[in-house]
């Protein structure tokens, strides 16, 4: 694992809430989910909070680290549309299980969503996707 998170002199919050960490940047948001959570359309309302309170007028791509095993219920990608600063979702996995999930994950979500083996290439590709 690479050290975490990437660039501390960046770092502008870290929010702590009961679905897992999130990781305030400049321009985008690295969320670890908890081990076991299960995302449904009632854990999405804490989470559009916290962007509202960081990105209500700036644009922002979501970095989805994930390292530990939950679940998200795929009916919830199109509300995420409806974040007019969400720019887009990288998903950063080596585990193929997780992989695999993505595959059916982004036939859920229209938006611009990418995966990535490591967090430096989605923070890259993030930080070209709002400059």
């Amino acid at each position: 694992m690479e050290a975490f998170p990437p660039f501390p002199e960046k770092l502008i919050d870290t929010e702590k809430i009961d679905t897992g960490t999130f990781y305030i940047y400049p321009g985008f948001v690295i969320g670890i989910i908890s081990e076991g959570a299960n995302l449904k359309l009632e854990q999405l309302s804490s989470l559009v909070l916290l962007y509202e309170k960081y990105f209500s007028t700036k644009d922002f791509v979501y970095i989805s680290y994930r390292v530990n095993s939950y679940s998200i219920d795929p009916t919830v990608y199109p509300y995420l549309l409806e974040i007019k600063t969400l720019k887009g979702i990288a998903v950063v996995t080596e585990k193929e299980s997780f992989r695999q999930n993505f595959q059916i994950e982004k036939v859920f979500y229209s938006g611009n969503i990418r995966i990535f083996p490591t967090i430096l290439e989605a923070i890259s590709w993030a930080n070209s996707m709002v400059d």
